[in-house]
């Protein structure tokens, strides 16, 4: 209970690199979508297992957005370990999305998610997807279409 539609997580970290988590009501589960690498109205394809060619699927999406420090162009210390505060986050499950707050305690511990009242909020059980988005990025809902545009730091 809580929750607020959450159908679509996309994820733009620039013109050359999206990505979906697509909610299918049929599996309860999270579906990935990619572009397709083209430079010009790149389309989502379907992100598949090597393996099995099955498209990949989860459980939980987990947004969290954390400080990044620029070392070089194409390297950055993310703020994780060590976070006892944490920072804002949104968990994405059974189609439906919760404002958390992720915490790390010490490096020994797992992230932690917890509601608006510092309890636990549960993850379904199975597997999670975490993007990590900087504290400047953008977060915008249509109706359950959310849409995160990465922002720096």
């Amino acid at each position: 209970p809580g929750g607020e539609a959450g159908d679509l997580v996309e994820v733009i970290y620039s013109n050359l690199n999206r990505g979906e988590w697509r909610f299918d009501e049929e599996s309860g589960l999270y579906l990935r979508w990619i572009d397709d690498g083209s430079p010009a109205d790149p389309e989502m394809i379907p992100l598949v297992d090597r393996e099995t060619d099955e498209q990949l699927r989860f459980s939980n999406v987990v947004v969290l957005f954390a400080y990044h420090t620029e070392l070089a162009p194409t390297k950055h210390d993310i703020a994780l370990w060590d976070n006892p505060s944490g920072g804002e986050a949104l968990l994405f499950r059974d189609g439906q999305v919760y404002e958390t707050t992720w915490t790390t305690p010490s490096k020994n511990q797992p992230i932690r998610f917890l509601d608006q009242e510092g309890a636990f909020l549960p993850l379904k059980p199975g597997n999670t997807w975490v993007v990590i988005l900087g504290v400047n990025s953008s977060a915008v809902d249509a109706d359950g279409q959310w849409t995160f545009n990465f922002y720096l730091p």
